[in-house]
């Protein structure tokens, strides 16, 4: 009589969904998108869009954020943009022109690969001054706009940010320091 029983329990512990612990729900994910490879620290989460503009294949948008309580808008907000070269200006042109769109902004600089700038976007999601970020070639330019003023973690996902297509791979090559 006590056999079966113990089957049972067994088997219906086998059929339960495994218990999440903290260790799982804490740990952060690497995350394969189109254009990029990342690891997202807990709690945030991603999503892209091809031709997000006028549905041409070669614009291309990550949104990359943690939302607040109320799922309403973002505590912390990291946005990047694939967009076609068609001025065909170089990095540091590029970001001194969005910089005279942001309020406050400072004096683009090379920091790393990047030509970048703080100021403010003015964005609704997400309160507060953001750092830009800039790199192009004669075919693409890449905008990196972080919003993240609790420290949240955008840090860690820019540290991992990997280029994953063709186009992301020329272009993260062609603009390493190490090149020049």
């Amino acid at each position: 009589m006590i056999r079966p029983l113990v089957c049972l329990l067994l088997l219906g512990l086998f059929l339960l969904p495994p218990n999440k612990t903290m260790a799982d729900t804490d740990a952060p994910t690497v995350r394969d998108f189109q254009e990029f490879s990342l690891t997202l620290p807990p709690k945030w989460d991603g999503n892209e869009q091809v031709g997000f503009r006028s549905k041409d294949s070669k614009e291309y948008m990550l949104t990359l954020g943690i939302k607040d309580a109320a799922e309403e808008s973002y505590r912390a907000l990291i946005s990047l943009y694939l967009l076609p070269n068609t001025l065909n200006k170089d990095s540091p042109a590029i970001a001194k022109a969005l910089a005279k769109n942001q309020a406050d902004a400072t004096e683009p600089a090379l920091t790393g690969r990047f030509w970048s700038f703080t100021g403010d976007p003015r964005d609704r999601f997400v309160k507060g001054r953001g750092t830009t970020s800039v790199l192009a070639d004669k075919d693409t330019v890449l905008i990196i706009i972080v919003k993240d003023p609790e420290n949240l973690g955008a840090a860690s996902i820019l540290d991992s940010l990997e280029p994953k297509s063709t186009r992301t791979k020329a272009l993260w090559s062609q603009n390493h320091p190490s090149n020049k």
